[in-house]
C-alpha cells in the first residue's frame, strides 16, 4: 500500500483536522494516527492526543486485519500497537495470528 501522505500529497489532496474541519491537517506523521487500516488526521497534537486517549469510541467501525470482518472496536476488544499503528482486533485468536504474522496482515493488499 503507498503511504496516505505521499498519495495525498500527490493527488493535491488536502485533509481537514478529524474534530474541526474548519482547520487544516498538515500531511506529517506527528498529525496522523493509523487505526487498523485507516487513517486520521489532526491539526495539532492536542486533538491527536484528545483521539489517542480513546480511539474506539472515535473511530467507528474498524476491519480486522486478519478477519476481515467489520466491527466496532468498544471496550473490551483485543488491541495491539504495531510500528506506530494501533490495531483493534474482533477476538483474541485473531490477535493472536496477527501477532505471529504480523507483515503478513499489518498492511491490506491492494494499492491506494
Amino acid at each position: 500500500m503507498q503511504d496516505a501522505e505521499l498519495f495525498l500529497t500527490k493527488q493535491g489532496i488536502e485533509v481537514t483536522d478529524y474534530f474541526d474541519p474548519a482547520r487544516k491537517a498538515p500531511l506529517v506523521q506527528p498529525h496522523k494516527l493509523r487505526v487498523n487500516y485507516e487513517n486520521y488526521f489532526f491539526a495539532d497534537t492536542e486533538g491527536l492526543e484528545r483521539f489517542r486517549q480513546d480511539p474506539g469510541h472515535w473511530c467507528g467501525l474498524v476491519t480486522d486485519p486478519v478477519t476481515k470482518q467489520r466491527f466496532h472496536p468498544g471496550a473490551g476488544k483485543q488491541a495491539l500497537a504495531h510500528e506506530g499503528a494501533l490495531y483493534y482486533f474482533s477476538s483474541g485468536s485473531s490477535r493472536a495470528r496477527f501477532e505471529s504474522h504480523p507483515a503478513r496482515y499489518a498492511l491490506p493488499r491492494f494499492r491506494m
